[in-house]
């Protein structure tokens, strides 16, 4: 029962950091990244080949905020154990400033909100 308890309560502090940066300054890496990792699509997408030891999808941090480009830059990519071949599935850009999240268009080439990428899907 102690263990139940503390594991819940270990969900309830990761996904309160990760929501509270909605709408709030993003200060760190972690934050942003936790920002994405919580879009359910992406969630889905890591699950996704657990059990497949050939191939893994992951999400990490491609550039954060700078002089020139003031966003967090997140790839989510799958890999392929046996071979250098990975596959770019999306690129998740995070405001700093605000937390919103903007997925790329990679057929227009640019980023979009999560409410019309969801629609274009």
């Amino acid at each position: 029962m102690k263990l139940r308890t503390g594991i819940k309560l270990i969900v309830i502090i990761f996904l309160g950091i990760s929501f509270s940066a909605i709408g709030q300054k993003v200060t760190t890496d972690s934050i942003a990244i936790n920002l994405v990792l919580n879009i359910p699509e992406v969630s889905e997408t890591l699950m996704a080949h657990q059990n497949d030891s050939t191939v893994s999808n992951k999400l990490y941090l491609e550039q954060t905020p700078n002089e020139r480009d003031n966003f967090y830059y997140i790839r989510l990519a799958q890999f392929f154990t046996y071979s250098d071949h990975t596959v770019t599935l999306n690129y998740f850009r995070v405001n700093p400033n605000n937390g919103e999240i903007n997925v790329m268009n990679t057929i227009e080439g640019e980023y979009i909100s999560l409410t019309t990428w969801r629609k274009r899907k």
